[in-house]
């Protein structure tokens, strides 16, 4: 169940950055353009900088585990 709906949840994404997309092209005010650019790509680093995060957790606990390792 979970499956559909990350897979519904995902298309409705889709479809409403097609319509943010759309309504740029359709001749939106230059500054709705641009507010919607800058709230696009601050998702994107949020994005980024979070999975940057995990990715260091993640190195962090392997090194731990190696550690543990050679000391054993």
């Amino acid at each position: 169940m979970e499956v559909v709906n990350g897979w519904k949840e995902n298309r409705r994404r889709q479809e409403a950055s097609q319509s943010k997309d759309e309504e740029d092209r359709k001749g939106a005010g230059t500054a709705a353009k641009c507010r919607n650019l800058r709230r696009r790509s601050a998702k994107m680093a949020q994005t980024r900088r979070t999975n940057k995060g995990i990715e260091a957790a993640q190195a962090e606990e392997h090194i731990d585990e190696l550690r543990n390792s050679f000391s054993s």
